[in-house]
């Protein structure tokens, strides 16, 4: 962290203040005065601390489970993030002429068209394993692993 906005409000009061006016009332009517200085410079901090903490989390895996975990279980850190299963039998492709999705068996040694795209039938990309206790909590982990997620990605919120 960085020493800048580290300032102590209060002491610099009173060490701005000449000796002979440094007594009890002056002193605590000026610090009264700097009161909502010392109340805006806390939010401040806060926010700081805040925003530097979304930029150092981005969105890798292993990333979003530490996130997931400081916000829901700090001590346990149970939370933990899987790949999707893709269904390997099947590839899932659209039809222009019906306009509508067709699953396509595979066959052995068959030229697999995407193998990233549409994953299966699910379509998720990851699953976030989250234990069942927190359940409640869905619309929060949902907000927070948007805003950390890739914006391609696509998930699903499983609870064990």
């Amino acid at each position: 962290m960085s020493k800048i906005y580290d300032i102590n409000y209060r002491g610099l009061v009173t060490l701005l203040l000449p000796t002979f006016l440094r007594g009890g009332l002056v002193t605590a009517l000026l610090r009264a005065a700097v009161q909502p200085v010392v109340y805006l410079k806390s939010r401040f901090d806060l926010y700081r601390r805040d925003t530097d903490y979304r930029l150092h989390h981005n969105g890798q895996t292993c990333r979003l489970r530490k996130v997931l975990n400081d916000y829901f279980d700090p001590l346990e850190r149970r939370i933990y993030i899987s790949e999707a299963e893709i269904n390997r039998e099947s590839t899932v492709i659209y039809m222009r002429e019906v306009e509508r999705w067709k699953i396509v068996p595979q066959r052995p040694g068959a030229l697999i068209l995407n193998r990233r795209g549409f994953g299966g039938i699910s379509g998720y990309d990851f699953v976030v394993n989250v234990p069942a206790e927190y359940a409640g909590q869905r619309d929060r982990i949902n907000a927070i692993t948007n805003i950390y997620k890739l914006v391609s990605k696509r998930y699903l919120i499983n609870y064990f």
